[in-house]
């Protein structure tokens, strides 16, 4: 039984690891495969975060699309048990959220015609 262990995040140079890179230069310095993998925590034997993080961008191509999926769409990744998914698809909520509480606030209210035209 082959465990590749040098596959782990922790075996990578320090800059590399998605985490550590977070905190030094910023989030939006990573891609989405790396901050999926942030939130998995964890691979399997054999496999990283990273490379768990990897197929399920692979497969669902972006986060939106990830939002729009059944759980039963996740049942295919070895590694992603209930928890993990739960975790995704919390953080995609918060940023279904986010983004609505941004429009909303960054939205003038239209309630007559005159608020179009520019008239009070």
């Amino acid at each position: 039984m082959d465990k590749k262990k040098s596959t782990g995040i922790k075996t990578w140079p320090m800059d590399d690891r998605p985490r550590e890179k977070l905190l030094k230069k910023g989030a939006r310095t990573l891609i989405n495969s790396e901050l999926l993998a942030i939130l998995l925590r964890t691979g399997t034997n054999g496999s990283s975060a990273i490379d768990l993080a990897r197929k399920v961008m692979k497969k669902f191509g972006t986060f939106r699309n990830m939002a729009h999926t059944d759980v039963r769409d996740w049942k295919e990744f070895k590694g992603l048990g209930s928890a993990k998914t739960a975790h995704i698809q919390a953080a995609l909520e918060i940023g279904r959220r986010f983004r609505e509480d941004e429009a909303s606030t960054g939205k003038q209210k239209i309630s007559s015609a005159k608020d179009i035209a520019g008239g009070k």
